[in-house]
């Protein structure tokens, strides 16, 4: 449910250029996030659930699946089965168009995160591109896969 949610949200987000999002706006610099220690983990059994994303790691991921949106290459097996189903090849596609164009961002800092009342987290992004600035939100559910994906005009 969730999912079909933020892939409505995509379908409707205005493309972006004159007119569509505002002008990029100054940035302070990123700071680079405290790497946590990596911790020995048992071997995942059916009954474990995958380790917790740390910030970097959801960041790498929300950067990835940016430049897949961004180019329609999308990964299905990243994706939890609701967000399979929303995420059709006609909104992959009404996607890369609105935001394909932009090309590679010029900076790209994680905002925060929370959880959310079904136990996903959300990782929230500021994306800055030469003439557009948007904000992304991640959300992760507990078994690690991609439960939705929003792209908005941001400040």
């Amino acid at each position: 449910m969730l999912a079909s949610v933020f892939a409505a949200i995509l379908a409707l987000v205005p493309p972006p250029g004159p007119g569509g999002m505002p002008p990029p706006q100054m940035q302070q610099p990123m700071t680079p996030l405290p790497m946590s220690t990596p911790m020995a983990m048992p071997s995942p059994s059916a009954t474990q659930r995958p380790p917790a994303l740390t910030d970097a790691r959801a960041t790498a991921l929300a950067k990835q699946w940016l430049r897949r949106l961004q180019t329609a290459n999308i990964d299905r097996s990243q994706l939890s089965s609701s967000m399979n189903a929303a995420l059709t090849p006609a909104t992959a596609d009404n996607i890369h168009k609105q935001y394909g164009r932009l090309g590679a961002p010029k900076s790209f800092t994680f905002t925060g995160k929370r959880s959310l009342s079904n136990g996903d987290t959300e990782y929230d992004y500021r994306v800055v591109f030469k003439q557009a600035t948007i904000t992304e939100k991640l959300i992760v559910n507990a078994a690690g896969e991609i439960d939705g994906i929003s792209l908005n005009p941001g400040r």
